[in-house]
């Protein structure tokens, strides 16, 4: 159930390194090993998969959000057992589009509608 989760010895959150997860862990069952904490992966939701610098030279990742399938974990009966049965999808971010009076991204000093808004 959902009131069972718990502390996860051993194991650390690849996303922002805290050990152990506290809560319920989010494992990757396409990877060998990745293992996020509860904020990382909403943050993988909202389509942002982070991951600790010291952790990424000693277990890489795909950074792209699609090869990744999360599923919960929580303690029962004294082990800890998958709480998912269906696959956890992010969202793709999606840029903020840019205002014709806005500052071109190309970073020229122009508005953006006297620079590259029709050049697309």
């Amino acid at each position: 159930t959902m009131d069972k989760f718990g502390t996860h010895a051993g194991i650390t959150c690849d996303g922002c390194a805290c050990r152990p997860i506290q809560g319920f862990r989010f494992k990757c069952k396409n990877c060998k090993n990745h293992d996020l904490c509860e904020s990382c992966f909403e943050r993988f939701l909202q389509g942002n998969l982070t991951q600790d610098p010291a952790l990424a030279r000693l277990n890489k990742v795909s950074p792209n959000i699609e090869d990744h399938d999360f599923r919960a974990f929580c303690e029962a009966d004294g082990s800890f057992k998958s709480i998912n049965t269906t696959k956890a999808v992010a969202t793709p971010k999606t840029s903020k589009k840019v205002k014709p009076n806005e500052p071109c991204p190309c970073s020229s000093g122009k508005k953006y509608k006297k620079c590259c808004e029709g050049k697309k």
